[in-house]
């Protein structure tokens, strides 16, 4: 009896989807070994052009080509591509440190990864901000057009987690890091670093279900005229951003909605080292006018030092529930758009000289015509407060009540305004906010 039942227990779990066929490869470059991928010595020298699903392919340090993902979907099982790290390798046979205390560096021309198919999840596994990224997407081709990685049509579920995407900087092309421009459904990019991009980090069209979190992105810029963004968008819906950081990106606005709904971006943080990296219409305002934005709420943000404009705006008369709260704004000049164009806006703090308006405050919102910079060390890019703001609005729902640290936001009875809560066990500096003035 014991034997017939672990035989159908047995039964039971090869039909379990992926139990039974489940494996790990190896992939290290100048491996010289028999070459079939079933163990470090072993290893493919670069990934196979079919990949079997459910299976995990464990990369070492090293060079790779460009590769497209074309392996055919089977319901929704996965491929999973691993950055190999002392920690997590797989088997130890053949293993040695060096292979993993590096970066896996995959280099293309035209495209980087080109996805064909769907189900991938990419995890480079180390590596947050600027540095350390177990994966690295670079090209070589500054004077043609290149996207490192590249959606064809209608390609759904894939996760990119703890990736460099590098380009070439300030250049007349149309580069894109990630080009999503002909539909499809849920990816994210989390932990992921983007730099050097003369058009856009995201392209996108008609592409739901976005995430963009924990990311870092820096020169964004070009003194040609193509119009760059961070994120470009006509048409996708239930887009978040959050707790990402935004350094020096010039264009019409660092993100430009169009023909978009129930987006969420909170506890980010945009800023600016040189005036030449301006925005046009602002932090975030749409890309075409003529169209359709519902449901935006812009909560919880730090905008630092950015130049023409840095506020929210939507044109659009065809507008509905866009919301701005709780965001921190300091020494951002030239800003005769903030949070005026069909935006609620309350709860908001402004610190800042020179400043021009064209909408005033709203019940709770304060604004300073000097102040102290009240970060923990600005200089430097930390925008952690070294005091507490005015108290922001915390009823604005469960979804935002941590900052990017994991701080609960109100835990000591004061919701702060901006991208960081602030957290009197390590921090200090400046002076808080001045508080019960109000000015216009």
């Amino acid at each position: 009896m014991k034997r017939l039942m672990y035989i159908y227990i047995l039964i039971f779990l090869l039909f379990i989807p992926g139990f039974a066929t489940a494996a790990n490869h190896y992939v290290r470059e100048g491996s010289t070994g028999n070459g079939d991928g079933s163990n470090w010595t072993n290893a493919f020298t670069s990934l196979p052009s079919t990949l079997i699903r459910g299976d995990t392919y464990y990369i070492a340090d090293g060079a790779y080509g460009a590769y497209t993902f074309n392996d055919a979907e089977s319901g929704s099982t996965y491929i999973y591509i691993k950055k190999a790290t002392g920690d997590d390798h797989g088997t130890e046979t053949g293993w040695q440190s060096s292979y993993g205390d590096g970066v896996a560096t995959w280099t293309g021309t035209g495209r980087g990864w080109t996805m064909d198919t769907g189900y991938y999840d990419f995890d480079g596994q180390v590596g947050s901000g600027q540095s350390g990224h177990g994966f690295k997407l670079a090209t070589t081709a500054c004077s043609s057009q290149v996207h490192l990685i590249h959606f064809n049509s209608g390609v759904d579920h894939c996760n990119f987690s703890h990736i460099e995407l590098l380009m070439c900087g300030n250049v007349n092309i149309e580069h894109d890091a990630v080009y999503a421009v002909s539909g499809g459904n849920d990816i994210k990019f989390d932990y992921c670093y983007f730099k050097n991009i003369s058009r856009t980090a995201f392209l996108l069209r008609n592409r739901d279900s976005v995430l963009i979190d924990h990311c870092y992105a820096e020169n964004i810029y070009n003194s040609y005229g193509i119009h760059q963004q961070f994120l470009s968008d006509g048409g996708s819906d239930y887009v978040t951003i959050r707790y990402s950081i935004f350094k020096n990106i010039k264009g019409t606005s660092i993100i430009s909605p169009t023909d978009s709904n129930h987006w969420k971006i909170y506890g980010n943080v945009f800023f600016a080292t040189d005036s030449k990296y301006s925005t046009s219409n602002g932090v975030l305002s749409e890309r075409n006018e003529g169209t359709t934005i519902t449901d935006i709420r812009f909560y919880n943000n730090t905008i630092y030092n950015l130049y023409t404009k840095s506020g929210t705006q939507v044109a659009d008369s065809n507008t509905s529930d866009l919301y701005s709260y709780n965001n921190l704004w300091y020494n951002c000049t030239n800003t005769n758009s903030v949070n005026c164009l069909n935006f609620t806006k309350d709860y908001n703090t402004y610190i800042y000289s020179n400043r021009s308006w064209d909408c005033g405050l709203t019940t709770h919102e304060n604004d300073y015509l000097s102040g102290s910079d009240p970060f923990a060390d600005s200089a430097n890019g930390d925008f952690h407060l070294s005091a507490a703001t005015d108290a922001g609005d915390d009823t604005i729902g469960s979804e935002y009540n941590a900052d990017s640290d994991g701080v609960t936001r109100g835990a000591d009875g004061n919701w702060d305004r901006g991208a960081f809560e602030y957290n009197s066990t390590d921090s200090s500096g400046p002076p808080a906010i001045p508080t019960g003035v109000t000015g216009n």
